[in-house]
């Protein structure tokens, strides 16, 4: 099944899938495009390390690598059209996070792991490809009401809750601004036990970026928490709002400001 969703998705930011086939025993097989570089969370990790620490050992200015910094969000909105495109197909990934995103070596920003996926049957009427239906199961991991599928310290609260039938493009566009959250703070929105993180992220109860960031740009913060509001219908309606507005944000000075923005 994740073969069969992965293949169908062809997408500069979505693996390729080469074949899906059996072994004589039967075992089940897929090959795919083999990917040199590391995940988003390295990377991020990368760069809030050299962030915290000085050539002397003590902390740095904020943000005193603006290049490296920029280049994450640039990644970011990379990850951004990469989920849009899937919604508009009808997917939705359900596990997103920095681990589940490759950065390669050139440029390369590509979205993993679509293990998780479910195709809806239902996309975009000005989409000119047909929604993805796989032939080999129901078309997603069998989900039982009540049941939380994902990471918890990057779920939508509906994922946390297991309503089932209320996953949508939103509760993507949660994962991307718990995502963000991450870039920007160098930790995931929610840390400690899982039964505690999932009680946290039902209730929408994480420390704003710029309590552990100070230096944060507020119209960013601002842009993560609208991302990650608690009620679907209060965050972006798409994956790709969301990223005009990080967009927005990187023009050129006296370019349009994020929606988000008074």
């Amino acid at each position: 099944m994740e073969a069969e969703i992965t293949g169908g998705l062809e997408h500069p930011g979505i693996v390729p899938v080469y074949g899906l086939g059996t072994y004589p025993d039967g075992r089940p097989y897929y090959a795919m495009r083999f990917i040199r570089g590391d995940s988003l969370k390295e990377a991020i990790a990368a760069f809030h390390s050299r962030e915290a620490s000085g050539n002397d050992g003590k902390r740095a200015g904020p943000r005193t690598d603006v290049v490296a910094f920029r280049n994450l969000l640039r990644r970011f909105l990379d990850v951004c059209n990469a989920i849009e495109y899937a919604h508009s197909r009808g997917v939705l990934h359900r596990d997103l996070k920095p681990g589940n995103i490759i950065v390669g070596r050139y440029g390369e920003t590509l979205v993993v792991d679509w293990g998780l996926a479910k195709a809806t049957g239902r996309t975009e009427t000005t989409v000119e490809e047909a929604a993805l239906t796989p032939s080999s199961s129901s078309g997603s991991v069998e989900t039982l009401p009540g049941a939380a599928v994902g990471t918890p310290a990057y779920m939508s609260p509906e994922q946390a809750r297991g309503d089932v039938d209320s996953l949508g493009p939103r509760s993507d566009v949660y994962a991307l601004g718990a995502t963000l959250y991450c870039l920007l703070t160098g930790k995931a929105p929610f840390e400690g036990k899982v039964l505690e993180v999932l009680a946290a992220v039902k209730e929408g109860r994480f420390r704003a970026p710029r309590v552990l960031r100070p230096e944060t740009d507020k119209a960013l913060e601002a842009i993560c928490l609208k991302a990650m509001a608690l009620k679907p219908e209060d965050r972006y309606e798409s994956a790709r709002a969301l990223a005009d507005d990080i967009e927005r944000l990187l023009a050129p000075a006296g370019a349009l400001r994020p929606r988000t923005v008074p």
